[in-house]
């Protein structure tokens, strides 16, 4: 039966595949990042769906994913804004996760704070690097440029995320996760429209 959730890690695997197949198309450090970012996101979705059904437990593979993943989306950005004097608080939030990341080991309840912290410093340098490109020339041609269509599909999913996780314990339906396999689903339509759509620079 093909459901929301299979649909949103079916939607993982092929900006995957369509990430590695374009990958010669750009140069440099970020699409290589990107890359990384989403074999990795796509090899652990599909384990944790494969341990799922066999009702085993998947906590540590998210816990170890979610360093990763915040740890490749706030390097793959360094480079991209310009003005690195706004860089001091997604620096210190990065201080903080990596903290926080090492205490959920022993403290597992606090891990929703990890994931919201997490979102809020993505949604930042997010912003940074989307305000770099509005107060440059590179507006001009953003529709052909692969950092902005991964940031939009970035930002649709970790903006969400932040008032999703604060108020999950609030909730008792589980049929709020829909909602996570929706916005899941609407990343990677944009990065693989990104990834297809742009044109050749050096990221």
């Amino acid at each position: 039966m093909i459901t929301l959730f299979s649909l949103g890690i079916l939607s993982q695997v092929i900006v995957a595949i369509v990430s590695g197949v374009t990958l010669t198309k750009f140069k440099l450090s970020f699409s290589r990042f990107l890359f990384l970012f989403l074999l990795i996101t796509a090899f652990i979705e599909v384990y944790c769906f494969f341990l799922l059904r066999k009702e085993k437990p998947t906590f540590i593979f998210h816990h170890i994913y979610s360093f990763i993943e915040y740890s490749l989306i706030f390097w793959m950005y360094l480079k991209l804004i310009k003005e690195k004097k706004w860089l001091i608080l997604p620096k210190l939030l990065w201080a903080v996760i990596v903290i926080l990341w090492l205490i959920v080991f022993f403290y597992r309840n606090i891990f929703s704070y990890l994931i919201i912290l997490g979102s809020i410093n993505v949604a930042i340098v997010l912003l940074l690097y989307l305000r770099g490109v509005l107060l440059s020339d590179e507006i001009l041609n953003y529709k052909k440029m692969l950092p902005f269509w991964v940031s939009v599909g970035f930002l649709v999913f970790y903006l969400p995320s932040i008032p999703f996780f604060s108020l999950l314990k609030y909730i008792k339906s589980r049929g709020i996760f829909s909602v996570l396999s929706v916005l899941i689903i609407l990343r990677s339509l944009f990065i693989s429209f990104g990834l297809i759509w742009s044109k050749e620079e050096k990221y």
